[in-house]
């Protein structure tokens, strides 16, 4: 395992960062169980070897601006990102030896051979600018493209963005209620991806084993049928939002508002299972979520021995699938789910404790 990471400020705001890390890591057993022993004595003795080693790879290139001028704030970062991991195993055993030997190589019957290797990489290529005037006005907005091995060539990488803006109300020269500590409105819009939660969905996949055997001569069985096209989810998200505090902060509220669109939803589709095979992923079609959440807290005592606090939440979400892409099933708008939950969360914490947890 080694670690590479450096900084190179390039000028008074401008820096270069570089994490790179390596792990490897390996592991060996072996068993041994001699022809007079009672454990192998049915089998006139066993072996037994495991290896296991797998290797993985982490890099990030980054370039951050931070600069301040006037009234103005600029934070920006652009960089890239990869990450990959291979791993393999060995399983085998074997009986029916001489006693003394400890080699694989002396046994008379291979009773058992395992093995496989499991390999996948991401990349991405990323950036995010942020922008505040005088504390007042924020801007921000982020673009990046994703690549995943267990996309097929067709849909490998995936563009993502958002861009979102809040305004502090409570700053501006002509707010002049002092018991309002924080009123701010927040605004966004932005894409996301999920990728499928296999390996090789891309692929059409073969199972060679002994079970794909026949009269001990070796066969394969078809055990995936791939899709080239399979490609990201993505998520569209639109939200609204505003953020409260009174009183010296003895009052808060947070309430949000959001509306998700996601299409490509990714799904493993149940198929006939003549070709051995009973289920292939797909994109299958399209989703709205969306609902409101509401959070209200409040420091019933504050002094300097004890801190009691209440914190209520409230949320409601709606989920509908809007849209089945082109298949057999039914295609009508269907209504799958309405949440409405309440929490309520009561902490009665004394001063002291508070005090000496911050000072850790």
């Amino acid at each position: 395992m080694g670690n590479l990471d450096f900084e190179v400020k390039l000028t008074n705001w401008l820096t270069f960062s570089s994490v790179n890390s390596y792990r490897y890591n390996t592991y060996s057993a072996s068993g041994y169980s001699d022809p007079r022993s009672n454990s192998g004595l049915n089998v006139n003795g066993r072996l037994t070897d495991y290896r296991d080693e797998y290797a993985r790879r982490y890099t990030n290139q980054m370039f951050t601006v931070n600069r301040t001028w006037n009234k103005h704030v600029l934070y920006a970062v652009a960089g890239y990102e990869f990450n990959d991991y291979y791993a393999k195993t060995l399983d085998v055993y074997g009986t029916g030896f001489i006693p003394g030997f400890e080699v694989l190589d002396v046994v008379s019957k291979p009773e058992r051979t395992r093995g496989n290797i499991t390999e996948w990489a991401v990349q991405s290529y990323l950036s995010k600018v942020n922008y505040t005037y005088d504390n007042r006005y924020l801007l921000e907005a982020s673009l990046r493209r994703d690549g995943a091995s267990n996309f097929g060539d067709n849909a490998k990488y995936g563009n993502f963005f958002s861009v979102s803006g809040g305004w502090n109300i409570n700053k501006e020269r002509w707010f002049k209620a002092d018991w309002v500590n924080i009123l701010k409105l927040r605004a966004s819009y932005g894409s996301a991806g999920n990728r499928p939660n296999t390996l090789y969905p891309q692929y059409s996949l073969y199972s060679v084993s002994a079970a794909a055997s026949y009269n001990e001569a070796p066969g394969a069985l078809i055990s995936q049928i791939g899709n080239k096209d399979l490609t990201w989810e993505r998520t569209y998200t639109t939200g609204v939002g505003m953020d409260m505090a009174f009183l010296d902060n003895r009052l808060r509220m947070t309430l949000d508002y959001y509306n998700k669109n996601t299409d490509n939803i990714l799904y493993m589709v149940p198929i006939s299972g003549l070709t051995g095979v009973t289920s292939i992923w797909r994109n299958i079609g399209e989703m709205n979520n969306k609902g409101f959440e509401l959070s209200i807290g409040g420091d019933i005592i504050r002094n300097e021995d004890w801190l009691w606090s209440l914190d209520v939440n409230l949320g409601r979400n709606v989920n509908k699938l809007t849209k089945l892409y082109p298949t057999k099933m039914l295609t009508a708008p269907i209504r799958l789910s309405r949440l409405l939950l309440v929490t309520v969360l009561v902490l009665q914490v004394p001063r002291s404790v508070c005090s000496n947890q911050a000072g850790l």
